[in-house]
């Protein structure tokens, strides 16, 4: 599944940049 494999890339990557496409979860608490 690509979202198992872009879940611990985005993680990594985290702190040196934001993912690509953030989890729904995180949209709005972004946008808030």
């Amino acid at each position: 599944s690509p979202y198992v494999l872009a879940i611990p890339v985005s993680c990594v990557r985290s702190p040196q940049r934001p993912p690509p496409k953030p989890p729904d979860m995180e949209v709005p608490a972004a946008t808030a």
